[in-house]
């Protein structure tokens, strides 16, 4: 896999990263750090947001990627 790009600071912030791309399809995983919780100490709907907003970027792309 191809992502052409490094990965950007909220990237590695987030600690979220793609375990699997191809056409039509971007699978990524997040470890669920402190800092994410809410304050029911479940992960903060904002870092579900923000997993699904670049998922849906990645397979945006379709062909400028070669996966």
């Amino acid at each position: 896999m191809n992502l052409n790009e490094d990965p950007s600071a909220f990237q590695k912030h987030l600690g979220y990263r793609v375990v699997r791309f191809e056409r039509g399809l971007c699978e990524m995983e997040m470890p669920i750090a402190p800092f994410l919780m809410n304050r029911n100490n479940i992960p903060h709907g904002g870092s579900y947001s923000a997993l699904l907003d670049t998922a849906m970027g990645f397979v945006g792309l379709g062909d400028g990627i070669t996966p």
